[in-house]
């Protein structure tokens, strides 16, 4: 990957104006991976997308602590006795 190319490794709606985007990207030499929320410009016309301030760049160094911090938040759902968060499980 080269300073300007992001490469998406997923993508889903966060609701009927905003997706969440998962990119891996490279920056002066270091890998990162960004989650970020994308607005839809005109959601019934032709697709345009914009990045918001709204997300989180992490170094790929981070990304084990970023897991378990993922999993602690599963564990904590997994605890709770409500059809709420059944979809986190």
């Amino acid at each position: 990957m080269d300073q300007n190319n992001l490469r998406l490794i997923s993508e889903f709606n966060k609701n009927s104006v905003e997706l969440v985007k998962v990119h891996l990207s490279t920056f002066r030499g270091r890998d990162y991976v960004d989650i970020r929320v994308w607005h839809l410009q005109d959601p019934g016309g032709p697709r345009s997308e914009l990045p918001t301030k709204k997300g989180i760049c992490l170094s790929v160094d981070l990304l084990a602590e970023f897991f378990q911090a993922i999993d602690r938040l599963r564990e904590f759902f997994d605890q709770k006795e409500t059809k709420d968060f059944e979809g986190l499980r």
